[in-house]
């Protein structure tokens, strides 16, 4: 069976895939042996035209060389860039061996230059999905980056949120206790003659002074927040929402 791409390259000289195929079979895969036959055979066919056929050859209006068959017209415009023919009843004798052996030279270049162009063109469109890909994976760790970031400012809104809500539990218990003690303190006042109001201030105020959270230094602080973060995931993102969280 005839190689694919061979035969692909010798259709792309203009030749039918059947022709292509069943001439590199007999050449037994021999890309030039082909190309010898394909051009016998495009001879011989010429020669056995029927007399009465009046199209015997092609002309260049532009230079006036004639050609045998439209193939080789073909062939020159795309050498040339000459694309115009016409039509004529002018007979051109069969190729010599030697024309025969350029002919095929002609074709064999010609298939090379158009490898050589489909390489290229595969090279630019490898390139150009390389640059697609690349661009794909930038924007996945983008959004990815921006799916980590979110949830980094939702753990500190969160962090934040559970801070207030515990201080404010704090200071609603600590008022709580402070008013207790106060009130003991003016019930005692009443049932030994003392001043229950001046007891109940005093009692408060006392409780609440000795009870005023302390200021926290920076260790301590960062301590506290390093404690909040051991909830959260291990790693860089950790590091990076304490240090957000310390600098508010």
């Amino acid at each position: 069976m005839a190689d694919k791409s061979k035969v692909q390259n010798i259709v792309e000289m203009g030749f039918s895939k059947e022709a292509a195929t069943l001439a590199l079979e007999t050449a037994e895969g021999n890309t030039e042996r082909a190309l010898e036959l394909l051009v016998q055979k495009e001879e011989t066919d010429a020669e056995e035209q029927p007399k009465a056929k009046v199209v015997k050859s092609y002309v260049c209006t532009d230079t006036g060389k004639v050609f045998r068959t439209m193939r080789d017209a073909q062939l020159y415009a795309e050498r040339t860039g000459n694309t115009n023919f016409e039509e004529s009843d002018i007979e051109v004798p069969p190729l010599t061996k030697e024309e025969k052996a350029e002919k095929v030279k002609q074709l064999k270049e010609k298939i090379k230059q158009k490898r050589t162009e489909r390489e290229a063109q595969e090279k630019i469109d490898e390139i150009a999905r390389e640059k697609e890909r690349r661009r794909g994976g930038q924007q996945v760790a983008e959004n990815r980056e921006h799916l980590a970031a979110q949830k980094r400012k939702l753990e500190i809104e969160q962090i934040k949120k559970e801070k207030k809500d515990q201080e404010e539990h704090r200071a609603r218990l600590r008022e709580q206790i402070a008013r207790d003690k106060g009130e003991r303190a003016a019930e005692k006042a009443r049932n030994s003659g003392g001043d229950p109001k001046a007891a109940y201030d005093e009692a408060y105020k006392a409780y609440m002074e000795k009870s005023a959270p302390k200021k926290q230094d920076k260790k301590e602080r960062m301590d506290r927040m390093i404690d909040a973060m051991e909830q959260l995931d291990a790693g860089n993102e950790a590091m990076q929402t304490l240090k957000k969280l310390i600098s508010n």
